[in-house]
């Protein structure tokens, strides 16, 4: 069983609970520890080699009202972001040392998960909580009372609720207006991280990157996609361009478009793929689950779910979804129906295995027994079928329509490193497959169509 923080302060809890959704349970830990007993951050989030360290400061700001203001803020800045950055970097190092870390400041609960600290790709944010008031009664144009953020290499920025920043070693500043924003926006641990990418990259890019807000800067970031590459990007593809500048409002400009509202009401199927995820990760941390797969560290399904990005979660969810709901009437009899979808990722695909027994069958742990091994071989064939997939992950449940008739519907994930494929694999497959016809039934259908993370309006 994992014992983790919940969070020590208000807004640390708050922290936690986004971080919970955007990271999901098994991979965001609030306050870990350093051997010397001593708090890492505020949060740490590592999936697989990728790192985000979280620290979290408030100290109330009050409105500048006059040039004694003006003192106020260098002190709020110099202790919400200055030391903290200094701080950061030290936490940065030990990270980087392979130094144990701990999820308790006794040093008695070891933390869970592991990463090459020679591979190691670290993201560093700071949470300013405090400055929103008087950020707005400082200026009528300050929508939201963002800070504003600029990466450069002078201070010609540098003035009240404005933050100059090094683009060495880049440290990303959110605020207590935009922090929900970004979690909630880009809620996979995929989306934050091709997003952070992205700034970084432009960072190094661009001798100025300025904008009036983080969520200004998301927004730019969301209307801003190259075919191409599909992805999106910072910035603008004209190679003759040194500098960017966002502007005030863009990002309240962007949610009142067409597109995004689409985009937000069409992802509402995605958090099934969320929720298969979380239940089983909270079995893993509260010690319950049944296998032999290493979740923490391991090469398993529940990683390869979770690297999905929101708008494919939304597709898979959608062809699963109605697999499901179309199983046929079972008539008391036994049927077993597989669904193919490819992943985001090209070398990837994922089997939803449903299994009806009759009412008859009531010894359900050897029903599961069966259908973990039917899993196993329609994997199996599905890679005989498809060569060009490295890896393939095998979900198995209950038909949801007739779950009432057992007392639960526990899932079965199944990971099937298929990359190293040879005669004696496909001949077993083979062989197998000649009694259970998967994906060779006159009932095969074939589903086509295409994505977009913006439906098209």
């Amino acid at each position: 069983m994992i014992k983790k923080s919940l969070g020590l302060t208000q807004t640390e809890k708050i922290l936690a609970e986004l971080c919970d959704k955007t990271f999901l349970k098994l991979w965001s830990y609030p306050n870990p520890f350093t051997e010397n007993h001593k708090e890492i951050c505020d949060l740490l989030v590592v999936f697989e080699d990728d790192v985000f360290i979280f620290f979290v400061r408030e100290k109330n700001l009050n409105p500048l009202v006059s040039e004694s203001g003006l003192i106020c803020w260098e002190r709020w800045k110099r202790t919400v972001i200055d030391k903290q950055i200094i701080t950061y970097y030290g936490a940065e190092r030990y990270l980087r040392s392979g130094k144990k870390i701990f999820l308790d400041q006794s040093g008695k609960e070891p933390f869970p998960l592991e990463f090459k600290k020679d591979k190691v790709n670290i993201y560093k944010i700071i949470i300013a909580h405090g400055a929103e008031h008087a950020c707005k009664e400082m200026s009528q144009d300050n929508i939201n009372g963002s800070l504003a953020i600029s990466y450069c290499d002078s201070k010609i920025f540098d003035k009240p609720f404005c933050i100059t920043l090094s683009r060495e070693n880049p440290i990303h500043i959110l605020d207590s207006f935009n922090i929900g924003i970004i979690l909630q926006e880009l809620d996979t641990i995929c989306d934050f991280r091709w997003y952070l990418e992205e700034k970084e990259n432009a960072i190094k890019k661009y001798s100025i990157l300025a904008y009036c807000g983080e969520e200004d800067l998301l927004a730019h970031y969301f209307q801003h996609f190259d075919e191409n590459n599909n992805k999106h990007y910072i910035g603008t593809l004209d190679t003759s361009i040194n500098g960017l500048l966002v502007e005030e409002g863009s990002w309240d400009e962007f949610k009142k478009s067409k597109q995004y509202l689409a985009k937000k009401d069409a992802d509402k199927i995605s958090y099934f793929w969320d929720e298969l995820i979380q239940r089983t990760t909270q079995n893993a941390l509260d010690g319950s689950l049944l296998g032999n797969d290493d979740i923490f560290n391991g090469k398993n399904a529940i990683i390869e779910m979770a690297k999905e990005p929101r708008f494919y979660r939304r597709f898979i969810s959608e062809i699963m979804i109605k697999s499901m709901e179309s199983f046929p009437d079972p008539a008391d009899k036994i049927i077993k129906k597989v669904t193919f979808v490819p992943s985001f990722f090209k070398n990837k695909a994922y089997i939803l295995l449903q299994l009806y027994t009759p009412y008859s069958y009531k010894n359900f742990n050897k029903v599961r027994e069966i259908r973990q091994k039917l899993l196993a071989i329609a994997c199996g064939v599905l890679k005989n079928k498809q060569p060009q997939f490295d890896i393939i992950i095998g979900i198995a449940i209950y038909p949801p329509m007739y779950e009432d008739r057992i007392n639960s519907n526990p899932e079965d994930f199944l990971y099937l490193d298929c990359s190293e494929w040879n005669k004696e694999c496909i001949s077993y497959y083979e062989e197998q497959n000649k009694y259970l016809h998967f994906f060779e039934t006159d009932n095969l259908k074939i589903y086509k169509g295409s994505y977009r993370e913006f439906p098209e309006v």
